[in-house]
C-alpha cells in the first residue's frame, strides 16, 4: 500500500508511522497533535498551503548506530507568487504555517503587517537541537519593534538574518490576543 499512497517502501519502516505529518491544533498547545499523512497522491492535497512535518531519511544506507548517506530533496510544481491569507484563530494556541515560496519570508515584514492578528515571536523545529532528536526555538525580537531577532536556545547572537523563514520551512505563531 505505500506505493499506491504515494510513500517509498522500506522494509525496515514497513510498519512504522508515516514519514510525512500534519499538524492538528487546539486550544491547549499540550494538546496538539502530529497525524500521519495517509496518502500523498490524493489530488490537490498539498494545494492548501498548509505546512507539514517531514521525515527525511536519508539515503537508506543507514542503519541503528550508523549515519545514512547524503540525501538531495527538490521541490517542483508552480511558483507561488503574490500574496495568501493564512488564518489564524484566536482560540488556537499555535498555528502551523509554511513558507510558500521559493526566497525567504521575512518575519518581521510579516508581523509589521499583521501586528494585530500575532505576537511578535515565532517557533521553528531545528532537527540538530539536543541529542539529536531535535526541538523548537523561539525567534523573537530583542525588544519591542528591534529589527534584530534572538533564537531560544541559541548562541546568543541576535542578527537579524535570524527572522528569515526560508522557502519550505515551517514556522509557529500565536494569536495577538
Amino acid at each position: 500500500n505505500a506505493n499506491k499512497n504515494g510513500f517509498d517502501f522500506w522494509a525496515a519502516i514497513a510498519g512504522a508511522s508515516a514519514s510525512v505529518r500534519a499538524y492538528v491544533a487546539s486550544a491547549d498547545f499540550t494538546q496538539a497533535t502530529w497525524q500521519n499523512v495517509s496518502s500523498t497522491v490524493t489530488p490537490n492535497a498539498f494545494d492548501n498551503h498548509q505546512a507539514y512535518l517531514l521525515f527525511i531519511r536519508g539515503d537508506r544506507t543507514g542503519y541503528a548506530g550508523t549515519a545514512p548517506g547524503a540525501t538531495t530533496l527538490r521541490g517542483n510544481g508552480k511558483l507561488k507568487k503574490g500574496s495568501f491569507t493564512i488564518p489564524v484563530p484566536v482560540k488556537q494556541s499555535h498555528t502551523l504555517i509554511g513558507n510558500p515560496y521559493a526566497s525567504p519570508l521575512d518575519f518581521k515584514l510579516l508581523y509589521d503587517a499583521n501586528s494585530n492578528k500575532i505576537q511578535p515571536q515565532f517557533w521553528v523545529w531545528q532537527s540538530a537541537l539536543g541529542t539529536g532528536r531535535g526541538g523548537y526555538v523561539l525567534i523573537r525580537p530583542v525588544s519591542t519593534g528591534s529589527s534584530l531577532y534572538e533564537a531560544i536556545p541559541g548562541n546568543g547572537s541576535a542578527s537579524a538574518a535570524n527572522r528569515l523563514i526560508h522557502s519550505g520551512e515551517g514556522f509557529f505563531v500565536m494569536p495577538a490576543n
